[in-house]
């Protein structure tokens, strides 16, 4: 079986592209909510909120053009989600025109309407997020790449939760920390016959990281030039969090780096019995070593059903423990 890496690219080059954003109303609405989140792409970008994608916008023929799945469309304020039929035919197939969304001035409709889709994870995700706003870089982050196998060209993709960093203006640094984020019950850290699955996610992971790292640096230094552009004079917006885009932006690549942990967090559920995590997968609260890729291993962070437990913060000073 043969693997082909797609390059890993990031960044708002087309000309003015963020120029047409800040000038449409509907716009200011989305970068008004505490709730959404951007992840800039190549030459595109999605609205995202508990990991659902709003809308996803291009520049086409010199316009803003976006694309929404149809089913956060339908407002939360629809009395009810069902139509009824009668010998076979639907009567009241035109009720639901009443309660679509016609225009993204409603963006916190369609926000409402896509939590109704969310799933426990990516909840959780979207909650270590907000506690994380100030630090925030990207999130659901692609490496995609194609496999032979017997002859057919299979497309495969992996999603990395989310990317936090931080900089160090004394020491000219900048640091950026990717994260994937499990409930302590899901049956993918656990052992099967050969090793827990997530061994196997995490170790794609690195070699991902290892091979795209000159990628991953440069493709973020466009993206916190593009979101400081995208958030500067923004209502609510911290101007210490708009500074550290900057700087980054800014700095040498040789001064900028990701850390060497990809990390893994663990979210224990209140409530909920507990499960002993398989082999040394867990020792105490920290894992080391789970997988190493060259420069590059997985550490893990274990805290309670508790957005607070995961700031950036606090991932450090248990990743500094190790």
């Amino acid at each position: 079986m043969s693997k082909n890496e797609f390059k890993f690219e990031r960044g708002l080059t087309e000309k003015n592209f963020i120029d047409r954003l800040n000038g449409a109303t509907w716009w200011q609405k989305i970068i008004k909510s505490p709730e959404l989140f951007i992840g800039i792409r190549k030459n595109y970008l999605n609205v995202y909120h508990m990991g659902c994608s709003l809308v996803e916008l291009r520049i086409k023929g010199g316009k803003l053009r976006g694309k929404t799945h149809y089913k956060y469309l339908i407002s939360p304020q629809s009395e009810s989600p069902y139509v009824t039929f009668m010998n076979g035919e639907i009567q009241d197939e035109m009720k639901f025109l009443g309660h679509s969304i016609r225009n993204y001035d409603a963006i916190d409709e369609i926000r409402k309407t896509s939590e109704l889709h969310a799933g426990d994870e990516a909840k959780l995700v979207h909650r270590i997020l907000e506690i994380n706003r100030w630090n925030y870089l990207d999130t659901e982050i692609a490496f995609k790449w194609t496999e032979t196998e017997e002859g057919n060209e299979l497309n495969r993709q992996d999603r990395i939760d989310l990317a936090l960093f931080d900089v160090d203006k004394e020491k000219g640094l900048g640091t950026i920390y990717f994260c994937e984020v499990k409930r302590e019950n899901d049956d993918r850290l656990y052992s099967t016959a050969d090793a827990p699955e997530v061994v196997g996610q995490m170790r794609r992971y690195l070699k991902s990281l290892a091979k795209q790292r000159d990628n991953i640096i440069t493709s973020y230094k466009e993206v916190c030039r593009n979101l400081a552009s995208i958030y500067t004079g923004a209502p609510g917006v911290d101007m210490e969090w708009i500074d550290r885009l900057n700087f980054f932006a800014e700095a040498k690549e040789d001064k900028l780096r990701i850390h060497n942990e990809i990390i893994l967090l663990i979210v224990k559920e209140t409530g909920k019995k507990e499960k002993h995590l398989a082999g040394n997968l867990v020792t105490g609260g920290m894992v080391e070593n789970l997988e190493e890729e060259g420069e590059f291993k997985s550490g893990v962070v274990i805290g309670p059903d508790d957005a607070d437990s995961f700031t950036l913060s606090r991932i450090k000073q248990e990743l500094n423990k190790s």
